[in-house]
């Protein structure tokens, strides 16, 4: 077991940061001395191509709208399946100029991925990031300089094969001209009560008003409409939006008022008029005296524990149906109305069974989940914020200390049977020292769990070069791990590296169940209404819901057996049913298919071995990593003339330093350090002797041959060199020539570590000092004054939503 360095909560945690925080502040960030370079993994259009002619197809939509069809996505025109392999764009992101238009498409294509959500260009933070023309007057007018931007990036996307995500909803926060009376509740302070848009009558239609203008505008650089446009793959009409959260998480019952709160109790009588009938059926089923349906009022959620047992299940079940009443409107306009193409999904946010019963009507299902997901005891804040340095490989799979269910089952749990499904934010957040796990991992669950496509958070959220580093937790824009891994995961998951579990588990759920988990269960945040889902579930069944109104609920002891299903503790290995991925839960996993193979986590100082690829790295925590060995011409390995390896572990800013635990005080700039991977990789090929190997720079081109040893039907060569990919080709490899650019001329730091990262202490400022106490005084009154289990709400969305 590798000794984690995973942040502790509880009140102990707490008073030893009050009373140690001048040292968190010199301490070292991971413990680990290391050799480290720069390195920003940046394929160009000729190294890119082999991943490009694997995975896209330009233009996008030239086969068709994307359909859906036995559970899968495919194209209209033929018939054949598609799968996604994306990342978001976010606020102002979505608006660049032309020629950076341009360049960002390329760098998608290169990377391999064939799909970009559009997401939050409906913000109210800032006019670069909205699409409105004055959101802080109205919400109803487009800009027509930022359309034309829009316009531009997707014209740019569908030219190279990537295809988009659109959010119809995600940030919109309405203003006084938008004419909803001024209520606090749907903008200034209490804007953050987003589910007013399921029910308020007003905002169905301002929502309704967007759509049209937006789907309906003819795109000049494409020469279609929104709504007509193939290359647009699917629509999201809200974006982490819930009735169920708003209402359990008391936002309800903090915000709703006046005429807003008065409409919901109108909806609430009518609905419960539709059931009873008359209200002595009513008073009898609740046992109450109500003298009309109209007296009626929603219930707060203060006020649950002391309600009616049967009128607490009636207002689950009218969240539920208003949810999907606006769903089915909303989707019955965009495709008859409008006449919209895309596939549709409803909500990617889910309180329970009864919320995700609202989306049985949706084209697709849709989730989010996030791991080591930054907590903000002041609010949003870049410099004020709690991680946890959590091992994906420790605690991806099981359900954690704190009753959540795992980051895979948190995924797993919101697909539906016979729909595709959609993880459109997953997130494995910087400076989490173990980030560098997740690509990998992430794909081959996906595929074992046969979803359709997986859509990294973020790739950016202001569209801007930066400064060189890692400016934000979720933006892989200057994060080397996640850059040089995807080429790899894209592959793998588009094509299917990793297969399919062979067996399927349909989860049933009785009606009395489904609605008892919403009126009841909220926020204990598990979609399995309580009962934990095992790593071996995961890993050897594809997990679907089946019916949210079934004669029984589903019991996976007596489906699968006992054993197979008994929840096992974070020592044992699982190896998914085909023998294609062995996960050793705090340690390591091993991927192993004919055109993927892969080692990842403590891998240092072992003699690691897959079919066609052995490993050893030096021993020692900084070599920990993930090294991958990809078929770049769609081949096995063992015959493929074109093989990429990726080496990826630690990274850091040049000059960041660390207030406590992972809170960064200064994120650095200039560039990101990458730790130097050494050890000794051997391939297996039927001709060995025709390989050579070759050091690539951050643009893909060849930098210098390597040295390599044949013996047997090995070839066998040094890992070590200044860079994260290596190429090992044939005479008819990539770039023959080694065409490229020159190294970049950046300042190496003295020592081998990066200034203020690890080492010497760093120095410390009055501020730095200030925050720090200020910081763990914080953190301790989360522990003290919280919950009285000391649990803390999850977070499961990106920025700010």
């Amino acid at each position: 077991m590798r000794k984690r360095q995973n942040y502790k909560g509880g009140p102990k945690a707490a008073l030893m940061i009050a009373g140690l925080a001048v040292l968190l502040l010199a301490a070292p960030a991971f413990g680990a001395e290391a050799e480290v370079f720069p390195f920003m993994p940046n394929a160009s259009a000729d190294s890119g191509a082999a991943v490009r002619a694997l995975i896209l197809d330009a233009p996008a939509g030239k086969y068709g709208p994307v359909i859906a069809r036995d559970g899968n996505f495919v194209f209209s025109g033929t018939g054949e399946r598609v799968k996604f392999w994306g990342v978001n764009m976010v606020f102002s992101a979505n608006f660049p100029e032309k020629g950076k238009a341009d360049a960002l498409a390329e760098d998608f294509a290169n990377m391999g991925i064939n799909l970009v959500r559009l997401h939050g260009f409906d913000s109210a933070d800032s006019a670069s990031g909205s699409i409105f023309k004055d959101y802080t007057q109205n919400t109803k007018e487009i800009s027509v300089t930022q359309l034309d931007k829009l316009d531009y990036f997707i014209f740019a996307l569908k030219e190279r094969g990537i295809y988009i995500d659109l959010n119809l909803n995600a940030k919109r926060r309405y203003a006084p001209g938008d004419g909803v009376d001024g209520d606090p509740a749907l903008y200034g302070a209490g804007g953050a009560l987003k589910s007013a848009q399921f029910f308020e009558p007003k905002l169905i239609e301002l929502q309704k008003d967007f759509a049209r203008d937006l789907l309906t505008h003819v795109n000049p650089y494409t020469k279609q409409t929104y709504a007509s446009e193939p290359a647009i793959a699917m629509i999201e009409l809200v974006n982490e939006q819930s009735l169920f959260t708003d209402w359990g998480g008391k936002n309800f019952d903090e915000y709703l008022s006046g005429a807003v709160s008065d409409t919901l109790d109108r909806l609430f009588g009518e609905w419960l008029e539709g059931k009873y009938q008359t209200i002595e059926k009513l008073n009898k089923a609740w046992g109450t005296r109500a003298g009309g349906f109209d007296a009626l009022r929603w219930i707060r959620y203060s006020e649950v524990k002391k309600s009616p047992a049967q009128e607490v299940l009636d207002w689950s079940e009218f969240l539920q149906d208003t949810e999907r009443g606006f769903f089915a409107e909303m989707s019955t306009f965009l495709k008859g109305e409008l006449h919209a193409k895309q596939m549709i999904s409803g909500n990617n946010l889910y309180a329970g069974l009864s919320d995700l019963a609202a989306q049985t009507e949706m084209d697709f299902t849709n989730s989010h989940a996030y791991f080591d997901h930054p907590v903000f005891p002041l609010g949003w804040s870049t410099s004020v914020y709690e991680m946890g340095n959590s091992d994906l490989l420790d605690q991806g799979l099981v359900k954690s200390k704190d009753k959540y269910d795992s980051f895979f089952a948190k995924m797993a749990l919101t697909a539906m049977e016979g729909k595709p499904h959609v993880v459109s934010e997953w997130g494995h957040q910087f400076p989490n020292q173990y980030e560098y796990e997740s690509p990998l991992l992430v794909a081959s669950l996906a595929n074992i769990q046969d979803w359709d496509a997986m859509i990294l958070f973020a790739y950016s959220h202001d569209g801007k070069a930066g400064n060189g580093a890692i400016d934000y937790w979720f933006d892989m824009r200057n994060n080397p791990a996640k850059r040089a891994q995807m080429a790899a995961a894209a592959l793998s998951f588009v094509r299917g590296d990793v297969a399919p579990a062979g067996a399927a588990i349909k989860l049933d759920y009785t009606k009395a169940d489904t609605l008892h988990d919403g009126a009841w269960e909220l926020y204990t945040n598990s979609l399995f209404a309580g009962e934990p889902v095992s790593p071996a579930l995961l890993i050897n069944y594809r997990l679907r819901r089946g019916f949210f109104d079934a004669k029984t609920t589903s019991d996976i002891p007596s489906m699968i057996g006992a054993s197979a299903a008994k929840h096992v503790n974070d020592s044992v290995t699982f190896r998914s049913g085909k023998g294609q991925l062995l996960w050793t839960s705090g340690e390591s996993a091993v991927i192993d298919t004919p055109r993927l193979q892969a080692f990842i986590g403590a891998i240092s100082g072992k003699d690691l071995s897959a079919s066609d690829f052995s490993l050893r790295l030096d021993a020692g925590a900084e070599n920990d990593s993930a090294v991958s060995l990809t078929a770049l011409d769609d081949a096995d390995i063992r015959v493929s003339g074109h093989l990429l390896l990726t080496v990826a572990g630690r990274q850091a800013n040049q000059g960041q330093r660390f207030l406590t635990g992972l809170t960064l005080s200064d994120w650095g700039s200039g560039f990101v350090n990458v730790w130097k991977i050494r050890g000794t990789a051997a391939i297996y090929a039927d001709e060995p002797e025709k390989y050579e190997v070759y050091a690539l720079r951050e643009d893909g081109s060849r930098s210098k041959a390597l040295p390599a040893d044949v013996s047997g039907d090995a070839i066998r060569f040094s890992l070590g060199e200044e860079t994260m990919w290596y190429e090992i080709s044939t005479e008819w490899g990539l770039d023959p020539a080694g065409v490229g650019i020159p190294e970049r001329e950046v300042p190496r730091s003295a020592g081998g570590v990066p200034g203020g990262f690890a080492g010497a202490p760093n120095e410390v400022n009055a501020y730095e000092l200030i925050l720090a106490f200020a910081l763990a005084a914080v953190i301790a009154g989360r522990f003290f004054f919280g919950r009285k289990d000391g649990s803390r709400k999850e977070k499961t969305g990106g920025r700010g939503e």
